[in-house]
């Protein structure tokens, strides 16, 4: 199907049956890639609409979920120390050694770059434009999360048998 040109506006001829969604559709590269497709700030080109993906709260459940559980886990080594329980592990004395820290204070720095790694990866993961990198990232927030959780509740279990 063929319109009439215009004569006052210098439009690109295109055939409607090669539109973006069709060769999109076929398989067929063509328009623009998917970095042009995409704006400043995560807007998609051309529209004022934010550019949200399917997985994005998700990454941000996990995110939230794994510094919870590493929080929880800072505690309760806490309150085991406290007790005089041989809660810490080799790393952690190991660090206080060699930096010559307290065990607490090798506790926390490690809880704060175990956060700090998962909030950049959960922000390489929300950013990325890549599905296998918004994967991967999934994977790594999912896979720790459920780590952190059953240390979490195996010291809980311990501080209040």
């Amino acid at each position: 199907m063929q319109f009439a040109k215009n004569l006052l506006v210098d439009w690109p001829e295109v055939d409607l049956e090669l539109s973006l969604k069709s060769r999109l559709r076929e398989g067929k590269r063509g328009g623009p890639s998917s970095l042009q497709a995409f704006g400043p700030q995560g807007h998609l080109a051309g529209s004022g609409m934010p550019y949200a993906v399917q997985g994005d709260s998700l990454i941000g459940v996990l995110v939230f979920s794994n510094v919870v559980f590493n929080l929880t886990d800072l505690a309760t080594t806490f309150a085991a120390v406290g007790r005089g329980l041989a809660e810490v592990g080799p790393l952690v004395t190991s660090m206080s050694s060699m930096l010559g820290l307290s065990l607490l204070a090798a506790l926390a720095m490690t809880t704060a770059f175990l956060v700090m790694g998962a909030v950049v990866i959960a922000l390489v993961g929300v950013r990325s434009v890549s599905k296998g990198t918004r994967k991967l990232a999934l994977g790594y927030l999912l896979a720790s999360t459920l780590v952190f959780y059953v240390i979490s509740l195996n010291n809980i279990v311990w501080l209040v048998a």
